[in-house]
């Protein structure tokens, strides 16, 4: 797969950004909408997996690269995955997004 490794020896883990085309722009809404974003990180298993799809099932689209770190402290691979939303309303910084 095509990708780009960043190694960054004083946190002690590599980054991967795995190339698979999954980031789309979002619709344009009539009337006073808000874009959302949130950044969903977790160890490489099937929650995190489960928590991207429901993220997908509650409207939420991918945006950009899924990101794969390794934790050499833990010896654990950590994923990550952006995720964008528009919804109607204005922006408030006691927002909870994970709410949406």
């Amino acid at each position: 797969m095509p990708g780009r490794i960043a190694q960054k020896t004083s946190v002690r883990f590599i980054v991967l950004s795995l190339n698979y085309g999954c980031g789309r722009s979002i619709g344009v809404c009539n009337g006073v909408a808000m874009k959302l974003y949130r950044y969903l990180t977790g160890p490489d298993d099937d929650g995190f997996c489960h928590r991207v799809t429901a993220a997908l099932n509650n409207g939420w689209q991918l945006y950009g690269n899924p990101t794969l770190a390794y934790d050499g402290n833990s010896n654990t691979m950590i994923c990550g995955q952006a995720i964008i939303k528009e919804v109607p309303g204005e922006y408030r910084s006691d927002l909870k997004l994970s709410e949406q």
